[in-house]
């Protein structure tokens, strides 16, 4: 696990979380949910955020189980909103925050890295890069939005991510 400080706040990075088996079951299964079940008011194209519920194959428990055991190492956490995330040119998303005290974001398809996740406090910004088959562990309340590739990139290849907020198991 990588992780480093910044503004008084720790981040963390954990690369290859899954084997290719897995990455391809669960690209399936995103890009399903996110173009066949786009919510209207939530953004372009954002799954439900029910994901750890809905799904029960081996590749989706690898994930969360990855997921949680990587978040409680840092502090014991309980999972309660996993949505994914297909980025192509015609998405839009903004800037940011969670009413949670962790959120993490799977890159599952991520064309460079560079294309990860931006992060702003008092005026201060950051982008922490985003590599295909890593985990990012944040402070959910820290204003956040996603990296967009160029239009002709996404135009190609879509970025697909997952994210998941946990809350403290007090």
């Amino acid at each position: 696990m990588i992780n480093f400080k910044w503004e008084n706040h720790n981040f963390y990075t954990i690369k290859d979380l899954l084997d290719e088996r897995d990455v391809i079951q669960i690209k399936k299964d995103v890009v399903r949910e996110c173009l066949d079940n786009y919510i209207e008011g939530y953004p372009k194209f954002q799954s439900y955020p029910d994901l750890h519920t809905k799904y029960k194959t081996t590749s989706w428990k690898n994930l969360i189980s990855k997921v949680t055991e990587n978040v409680n190492k840092i502090k014991q956490c309980k999972l309660i909103k996993c949505w994914a995330n297909y980025i192509n040119d015609k998405s839009d998303y903004a800037l940011h925050e969670h009413p949670t005290d962790f959120s993490c974001v799977y890159y599952l398809n991520n064309v460079a890295p560079q294309y990860g996740t931006y992060f702003i406090k008092d005026g201060k910004e950051i982008i922490i890069l985003g590599y295909t088959n890593s985990l990012q562990i944040f402070d959910s309340k820290l204003r956040h939005e996603l990296v967009f590739p160029p239009k002709e990139v996404l135009s190609k290849t879509p970025r697909l991510s997952i994210a998941f907020d946990f809350k403290l198991d007090l």
